[in-house]
């Protein structure tokens, strides 16, 4: 993930435990939004290394009641604490964090769905710039706040009128400003 509960309060100067649930439900909605608001999944683009790229030839497999994601080939590059993305998996496409790594068997932290080893997957080591842990404390202070982009004001006499602020989604796009370097042109 791209930032834990405890760097967000930390960032955010929070000491008590009050907002401690609402944070962690945060977390992996703003998540969404910055990979979808930067149209990248952050994952390694260097392609010939072993420790950044994996493809498990029809050998990885998803087990959901243990969280475990197996390569019957005990070829995993990948450690313990650092987030990969999956593509090629029926079920199991997408970001996930490593709790436990060895070289035969990933535990992750997210919710994962039973799938035999038989289809190509490929999993690729995520690089989260450290700048986003800031923008992520900022979305997730908004929310705190209660603010929501959208109606800034409206007035009526004799004709409405409604103001609306600059947004993306949920975010107003000033907020959103520091993801700008992270954009990636592409299809959706």
């Amino acid at each position: 993930m791209i930032a834990t509960r405890t760097e967000i309060k930390t960032l955010l100067q929070i000491t008590d435990t009050t907002k401690d649930a609402l944070i962690d439900a945060l977390i992996p909605i703003c998540q969404e939004e910055i990979i979808g608001y930067c149209n990248s999944h952050f994952a390694s683009t260097i392609y010939n290394s072993d420790e950044e790229e994996y493809t498990g030839s029809n050998t990885i497999s998803f087990v959901a009641s243990t969280k475990t994601i197996s390569d019957s080939s005990s070829l995993f590059p990948f450690s313990s604490g650092q987030d990969v993305y999956i593509t090629g998996s029926k079920y199991n496409y997408g970001h996930y964090s490593i709790v436990t790594a060895t070289t035969s068997n990933l535990i992750v932290s997210e919710t994962l769905i039973d799938e035999a080893a038989g289809n190509n997957v490929n999993i690729k080591l995520v690089i989260w710039p450290k700048s986003l842990k800031v923008t992520m404390a900022d979305m997730i202070n908004y929310k705190i706040l209660g603010k929501d982009a959208g109606v800034t004001g409206e007035s009526i006499s004799g004709a409405m009128s409604y103001n609306f602020s600059a947004e993306l989604g949920s975010f107003p796009l000033s907020l959103l400003a520091g993801l700008n370097k992270y954009r990636v042109v592409g299809l959706r």
